[in-house]
């Protein structure tokens, strides 16, 4: 595997992991709307908690982090509450979760970052300046892990 594919694979393991996690907030909490809106606009959710499994949460700003042992994921939220997108430290962080698997991209962050453009280069991933999180880049539709 290249290091395009082994960052691409990275990504779909943010993605997913994402999901789980945020499915498991909404899920315990019982929410109605997008996370940032039940806890910005709504004030249903504390900025702080535990979840059922360990999990502890935090949000902050347009995001939310989660930490279970010594696993960690920082998440921003996108338009209508996706959290599917990402930006290069969100997933050199989460890289760290799994330094074995991916080692061959996660020791030198200027060479993460160079993969990173390269994937950005070959059309597979773009920014497309959401709101609320204009940072995040998001799976072309050809690479959608749907």
């Amino acid at each position: 595997m290249n290091k395009s594919q082994l960052l691409l694979s990275l990504i779909q393991d943010y993605i997913s992991h994402s999901e789980i996690y945020c499915n498991a907030l909404v899920t315990h909490y019982q929410l109605k709307n997008p996370i940032l809106m039940e806890w910005r606009s709504l004030n249903n959710l504390n900025k702080k908690g535990q979840l059922p499994d360990g999990t502890a949460y935090s949000l902050h700003g347009v995001g939310c982090y989660f930490e279970k042992g010594n696993f960690k994921i920082d998440i921003d939220f996108g338009p209508d509450g996706r959290h599917d997108g990402f930006d290069m430290n969100r997933l050199y962080l989460f890289s760290q979760n799994y330094l074995s698997t991916y080692d061959e991209i996660n020791q030198d962050k200027d060479e993460f970052s160079n993969v990173f453009n390269q994937l950005i280069d070959g059309q597979i991933i773009f920014n497309p300046k959401w709101l609320p999180s204009k940072h995040l880049y998001y799976l072309s539709d050809s690479n959608s892990i749907n």
